[in-house]
């Protein structure tokens, strides 16, 4: 965690705090050491044995990092910042509370840790019920390539700007990522935009402002033409002619293969015209041609 109470009971930041100085967890008051060095971003950490249900431990440098350049990017930008806020209201805290004059308060959360969908929504309607905005961006470990099946999927958010899209961030490059306008069709390969922006070089309303231009995705001949065909026999499959017409097919094919090795045993050809077999075919062929017209309309 990045930021605990000194003996004065003052919030002090871990890139702050003096090394021969006691510390608290502002959760749980249980005593924190502060961990400061040239590699890891400094940072305060429970003694072994501590239970602290407020603060995780174990957070990675990615988190830990990605938290205080978010906070360094609002904060440059004009808003108000609180590092690890505690919602008593809420019993929630995110990573980041942020907020610009009057506008409602923004909570941050940089998610870089498996979180279930029922812990993801417990914690956004949390956030809302309360009248708090929330902001979920992912770290590294959801950021590989983006399929049907990914895992960040279960963090889509809704702009009417950017359409569904998610938010990544880059700890190595201290910038943002958007994936714009993610779309499928029918279970194909996911299409969608990229934008990405420096926080070195842009502020937040640049981020907020943005207004892609839309390209509406293309899908292939074959993609188009493979879609028309599984709709047009999932309408067919409801059709109970539909089946009586796989019957009567079935059943002709076994009778021309009967007739068949019976004219071969008999040394003589014969064709078969069986009007009536026809004749069912058609009125087979009209029924579900109407049904599927009914269906359609």
């Amino acid at each position: 965690m990045l930021i605990a109470q000194d003996p004065h009971h003052q919030l002090v930041n871990a890139s702050q705090a003096g090394r021969q100085i006691p510390y608290i967890c502002p959760g749980c008051q249980g005593p924190v050491r502060l961990k400061r060095g040239s590699v890891m971003t400094a940072h305060f950490a429970h003694f072994r044995g501590s239970d602290c249900q407020v603060f995780s431990e174990g957070e990675t440098h990615e988190h830990v990092t990605g938290k205080q350049q978010l906070a360094a990017w609002f904060a440059a930008s004009g808003y108000s910042v609180q590092l690890e806020a505690g919602l008593t209201a809420l019993h929630q805290r995110p990573d980041l509370l942020v907020q610009m004059d009057v506008t409602p308060p923004l909570a941050i959360e940089f998610q870089c840790s498996p979180l279930s969908v029922t812990r993801l929504a417990a914690r956004t309607q949390g956030y809302w019920r309360h009248g708090y905005q929330v902001l979920w961006i992912l770290g590294q470990p959801y950021q590989r390539k983006l399929r049907s099946t990914s895992k960040a999927l279960k963090f889509l958010q809704y702009h009417p700007h950017w359409g569904v899209h998610l938010l990544f961030w880059q700890v190595e490059t201290a910038s943002l990522q958007l994936i714009h306008h993610i779309l499928t069709l029918d279970a194909e390969p996911l299409t969608y935009q990229r934008w990405s922006l420096k926080s070195a070089r842009q502020p937040v309303a640049a981020f907020q402002q943005f207004q892609p231009i839309v390209s509406n995705p293309t899908p292939p001949e074959e993609h188009l033409e493979h879609y028309h065909r599984q709709l047009l026999l999932a309408r067919l499959r409801h059709q109970h002619a539909f089946d009586d017409l796989q019957r009567l097919l079935l059943s002709t094919r076994r009778n021309n293969c009967a007739t068949a090795r019976l004219d071969d045993s008999q040394g003589a050809g014969t064709t078969i015209a069986d009007g009536t077999v026809f004749g069912v075919v058609r009125s087979c062929f009209w029924s579900i041609t109407a049904g599927a017209d009914r269906y359609h309309s």
